[in-house]
Formats: C-alpha cells, structure tokens, sequence
C-alpha cells in the first residue's frame, strides 16, 4: 500500500525492479495495475507457488522456528547469509558484504509469504491469469539457495496464464546476490535490454 501510494502520485507509471522479497511486491502491485512494466530477481513467490526447497528451507527455516518471530526483529546470522545468498564468494567479500548490508528486520514478511498457503486472506496473493497486467521478467541466478531457480520458474509458469507477456533469464553461477556481485552489470544490461523490446518504446542507457 505504501508503494502503491508513491507510484500513483507520479507522473507516468514507473518501471518497477524488484528483489527477493522485492520481486513479491513487484507482482502484487503489477496485480494491481500499477507500473508500465515489472522485473522480479530471485523474487519470493506470493500465494499459490510452492517455494520450500532444501536449499530455501535450510536459507530461511530458523525465522520460523523463532516463537511469536511475526511479532519480533530478526537478523540473518553470518552463516545464515553466508549460505543463502554468498556462497560463491570469498570469505573476505562474504563478511564485507554481511557487515555493511544486513540489518535487523520485521519477521512478519516471512511469516506472510511462509505460511500464505494456508490463509484465505493473505496479502501475499495475486491473479496470475490477470490479463490487464503489465510486462513481467523473472530473472534467477542457478546458484541461489534463498530462491532457487525450481521457485523462480514455477513462479514464470503460473504468470503464463495470463495473455500478458512473461518472459525468464537465468544467470549461471549467480548467486542471491546477483544483484550487486561480480557482473552486475551483465544482469542489468539483460533488464535494460528487455525494457527496450517492449511495446512501450522505453528509452534506456546502459548500466554504469
């Protein structure tokens, strides 16, 4: 709703980006018919699509185990991060990263999108067979653990029942991180790229 309320103050609709749980809202306000276009990376899924892999139980399974943890703060733990969404990287970035970019956090998200399937109002859900929606991208790095590519492609197949254009790029070796790891640039030229196929007419500029 907050969003929401930014993107409809504005001139034109925007672009929306969005990551991890990012990506999740991304949809939801794509749903909403909000934004000229929507990119989810490595995006939670909303209700609807099975997210519990291995990898993702073992990424996120301690939040849920916090009692009461949709009331508290919660905080990834360096191993924590290190394992969902680092792993690739050398331990001297891992804890560079770790130290400047984590910081506590509302548990309530997790607990919402962890446990939509089983809430008839969760605020988690969207139509995928939408057929106003704007533009969707999903893009996934083959080696996240938080939000595998098993969850990000399922999520690409239940938007396709929408008439709308949905599109999917994978990254190999990326990691959650692929958003700010080595080669950024790579993946947001691929964003760049696809907004500029679109019908719209998008102007871009390379990433720099």
């Amino acid at each position: 709703d907050h969003y929401e309320r930014i993107i409809r103050a504005l001139d034109e609709p925007p672009i929306l980006v969005g990551h991890s749980f990012g990506g999740l809202f991304v949809q939801l306000l794509i749903d909403r018919g909000l934004g000229a276009a929507g990119i989810a990376i490595d995006s939670a899924p909303p209700k609807g699509v099975f997210a519990f892999e291995p990898t993702t139980l073992l990424s996120l399974g301690r939040i849920f185990l916090i009692p009461f943890g949709w009331r508290k703060v919660v905080r990834w733990t360096y191993p924590e991060f290190r394992y969902a969404f680092v792993h690739t990287m050398s331990p001297v970035e891992q804890h560079a990263i770790w130290n400047a970019q984590i910081v506590p956090d509302s548990g309530r998200p997790f607990f919402e999108g962890g446990f939509a399937m089983f809430d008839r109002s969760s605020p988690a859900r969207v139509d995928f067979a939408n057929p106003d929606r704007a533009p969707l991208l999903f893009i996934s790095g083959d080696a996240d653990r938080a939000m595998p590519p098993a969850v990000v492609r399922r999520l690409f197949r239940a938007h396709q029942a929408s008439p709308a254009r949905t599109d999917f790029r994978s990254f190999p070796g990326r990691t959650h991180w692929l958003i700010a790891q080595d080669g950024w640039e790579e993946v947001a030229q691929v964003c760049l790229d696809w907004i500029s196929s679109l019908d719209g007419g998008f102007e871009t500029t390379s990433p720099t």
